[in-house]
């Protein structure tokens, strides 16, 4: 058997997934051209979590597209590995390509704001977007307007910095562009790896958000509401501090000090309990619930999920079905 084909992506796909964030979008195709399958790949948007969207795209432009947008207020994040996109925000245009090393660059739109992209005729596009909406911004990083997140000299509307991503990083995303199916494990994933995309950013262009020293009951405020939401759960601990405004060190030590218990013991506690919600409410595999849990060997989550809880993962899926 032969490789599936590629995927066409024709104007009409393209434009629903920018309208989700976008008003008065309209694509342009040269006119000698048939205005259908416009892009040969894939384009998946994500909301992982409400307000904060993860847009992946692996696409070779087949005419050269040209598209048109307003864009709502929020703060972008855009970095591409492989090909170029070439961009214009309000009167300042932008070409981010897929270099050695690459490059990433967050921009602030305070307004609606115009947006145009440009394509070429087969050029390749593999790149990553993250959207926070002013309000995901308000919820958990307790700014007014997306260009508070910058840094003073770039403190006003369209202000834009660059910086130098993780291979690491990028190498989640490249892996995670690939995958054209879904589950909670996935989900996870993506949640993670467009928090530690924004974790890195804050750093790396000495956001103001980093250099606040928390106030015991700010981070405290701010930890509880992580581990409520399950965000905690996909972050390791140098994510973690680096999302509270503090090193690792720091964070063990407060940890320790406020809940008696080690940081370490208390995620691996919530992230066993997240996998056991997954098992009843979800019915998850087990193997699904022991990545969810962060265990690489489902044998050796089973082991640990009965001393936690008395009972074996293939048995509380079975609870879960009888009720």
């Amino acid at each position: 058997m032969g490789a599936p084909p590629t995927p066409w992506l024709n104007v009409g796909t393209i434009g629903s997934l920018a309208r989700v964030l976008a008003d008065e979008h309209r694509c342009q195709t040269p006119v000698a051209e048939t205005p259908g399958a416009t892009l040969l790949g894939t384009m998946h948007q994500h909301e992982v979590q409400p307000g904060l969207f993860l847009r992946l795209n692996r696409v070779r432009d087949r005419v050269g597209l040209h598209s048109e947008a307003r864009l709502s207020p929020c703060l972008k994040v855009a970095l591409v590995w492989h090909g170029a996109s070439h961009l214009r925000f309000g009167e300042h245009r932008f070409s981010l390509d897929g270099g050695h090393p690459q490059r990433a660059m967050v921009i602030a739109l305070d307004r609606p704001t115009a947006f145009e992209r440009q394509g070429v005729r087969g050029g390749s596009e593999h790149s990553a977007v993250v959207t926070m909406t002013p309000e995901w911004l308000r919820r958990r990083c307790a700014v007014s307007a997306p260009r508070q997140v910058l840094p003073p000299t770039e403190h006003h509307h369209l202000g834009c910095c660059t910086w130098r991503p993780s291979s690491d990083l990028v190498a989640r995303l490249i892996a995670l562009s690939r995958v054209s199916h879904s589950s909670p494990a996935i989900a996870l994933e993506r949640e993670a790896v467009t928090l530690a995309l924004v974790g890195e950013m804050l750093t790396a262009i000495d956001s103001p958000l980093m250099r606040s020293e928390p106030s015991a009951h700010d981070w405290i405020t701010a930890f509880d509401a992580m581990i409520g939401s399950g965000e905690a759960a996909c972050l390791c601990q140098a994510e973690l501090a680096g999302r509270l405004g503090m090193s690792p060190r720091q964070l063990q030590r407060r940890h320790r000090q406020h809940y008696g218990m080690a940081l370490g013991e208390h995620l691996r506690r919530r992230r066993m309990e997240r996998a056991r919600d997954a098992l009843i409410h979800e019915t998850v595999s087990v193997e699904s619930a022991a990545t969810m849990a962060g265990y690489a060997s489902a044998a050796n989550f089973a082991t640990a999920f009965k001393q936690a809880f008395g009972h074996s993962p293939s048995a509380c899926r079975r609870l879960s079905r009888e009720r």
